[in-house]
């Protein structure tokens, strides 16, 4: 179990919020390359994670990139970018990243145990079918293995309900997106302040 619960906030398309999750504490901010509401391009997302302290890791997200995306990203993001996606991108459009820039992603559906077991002692996201929905998944089934990997928890966290999953499966971090919005692809300062609240509350209990 980690010493305390790392946060990141995906989704972020404006400097306000960017300065918004910077001030409440997160470790990361993602931003959205795929199509969603959430979506920048790679030359705003490099703008975005260009001026990070270095304490706040920068991740580009994606969702089955094509290769001008992914070679555009590249060309833009600053070398130390994290790049997230599906695990299958990263055999495909992304695998032109090294490894230790990847957080693949798993999805909790069937086979997911079975994929599950070729992830061990790596740090990987899990969540449910449709990423920034707000859709909440099994973390139960998720907390299985936190113990055994650098598992990073996301799908329909909010701050009312993310204490409950830090304090119950202790994962290595938590994501969050739709649950730190007042509206699609509109965050909320007041909430990701509360989110992040809610988690060290969590982790001192």
């Amino acid at each position: 179990m980690p010493d305390r619960t790392r946060i990141k906030v995906c989704g972020l398309s404006t400097a306000e919020d960017v300065e918004a999750a910077i001030d409440s504490g997160v470790d990361a901010i993602g931003v959205v390359l795929s199509p969603s509401p959430r979506r920048v391009t790679p030359y705003r997302a490099a703008e975005l994670l260009g001026g990070l302290p270095g304490y706040v890791a920068g991740v580009a997200v994606y969702r089955h990139p094509d290769a001008a995306l992914v070679s555009q990203a590249l060309e833009y993001l600053p070398d130390w970018a994290l790049h997230q996606s599906d695990v299958d991108d990263f055999d495909e459009a992304l695998r032109v990243t090294s490894p230790n820039r990847r957080v693949p992603v798993l999805r909790l559906v069937d086979g997911f145990e079975d994929r599950m077991s070729s992830f061990e002692h790596q740090t990987l996201l899990i969540e449910g079918a449709a990423s920034g929905s707000g859709q909440p998944v099994d973390w139960q089934r998720a907390g299985a293995w936190t113990a055994r990997s650098r598992v990073i928890i996301a799908g329909g966290l909010d701050p009312d309900n993310v204490g409950d999953v830090v304090r119950s499966i202790h994962p290595f971090a938590v994501d969050v997106s739709s649950g730190v919005e007042s509206s699609p692809g509109v965050k909320d300062a007041g909430r990701i302040r509360a989110f992040v609240a809610a988690v060290r509350e969590a982790d001192q209990a």
